[in-house]
């Protein structure tokens, strides 16, 4: 434990204070290799400085994502409109007449 001390490492849940990121986060990305962390025993330790660069490199890789713009469709790309459908209304007297039927039906096969 002395070895671990004299290198300077933190908790993740230490390495929190200096970012925005959750402890889970930070060890996923730490089990993953994005973030450089050593495991000591079950616990993930990484230095501030790495948490610092893992930072710096995440905003450039934002920053990066927001300068890429998107690709636009081609200017002689055929645009239809949609077609609106509109639900089937059903007529009283179609209505009326299910009705009867229903009622016919029961009559004759309800009957035992």
């Amino acid at each position: 434990m002395a070895k671990e001390k004299s290198n300077n490492y933190i908790s993740l849940e230490e390495a929190t204070k200096y970012c925005f990121y959750t402890q889970e986060y930070l060890s996923l990305r730490a089990r993953q290799g994005k973030l450089k962390a050593v495991k000591i025993g079950r616990n993930w330790v990484t230095k501030k400085e790495w948490v610092k660069e893992y930072i710096e490199r995440m905003e450039e890789y934002n920053n990066n994502l927001k300068e890429k713009k998107l690709a636009e469709p081609p200017k002689n790309l055929p645009i239809e409109e949609i077609a609106r459908v509109t639900p089937v209304r059903l007529r009283p007297s179609l209505a009326i007449a299910l009705v009867f039927v229903l009622l016919i039906a029961e009559g004759v096969l309800g009957k035992t």
